[in-house]
């Protein structure tokens, strides 16, 4: 994540570490959501 914010793969394989009860239905809104004008997932997080 801190040498490649664009990767969206790195950001799911971290966002529920620690656990966050951070669901599979919750990370599909966020990933749909976050498909905007050319944005990737760790940008709309910032």
């Amino acid at each position: 994540m801190l040498t490649n914010p664009d990767d969206d793969s790195a950001f799911l394989r971290i966002v529920n570490t620690p656990k966050r009860e951070i669901g599979p239905a919750t990370l599909q809104k966020l990933g749909e959501w976050a498909m905007g004008p050319q944005q990737r997932i760790v940008h709309r997080q910032l």
